[in-house]
């Protein structure tokens, strides 16, 4: 029983050494530099400080007062990320919700 035990070691540790001559392995490049450049560009322009800065604007546009639904279609982003700008809005007292899903200046 303990040399089948040992071949399987063997062969175990063989198979291992299959992948030392590649110098990479087979999955390094399912994304290239240029793809996570651009994750990283989108990403930080989804940043909850940059959806704020848009919310804002959107605010004034709307001559101080928004639809939180649409406002989420319009920025394009899950209506929990807009919550979570107007709960620090409400926070600070700049905003106040008034209706339901609707905003405006305090």
């Amino acid at each position: 029983m303990l040399r089948q035990f040992n071949a399987g070691k063997e062969d175990f540790s063989g198979a291992m050494t299959n992948f030392a001559h590649m110098s990479k392995p087979p999955h390094s490049n399912v994304f290239s530099i240029s793809f996570l450049e651009r994750l990283d560009s989108s990403r930080a322009e989804r940043s909850l400080g940059q959806l704020t800065k848009q919310f804002i604007r959107l605010l004034k546009e709307e001559k101080g007062t928004l639809d939180l639904n649409n406002t989420a279609d319009k920025l394009n982003v899950q209506k929990r990320r807009i919550y979570d700008i107007t709960h620090v809005l409400e926070g600070i007292d700049l905003i106040e919700k008034f209706k339901k899903n609707n905003v405006r200046w305090k």
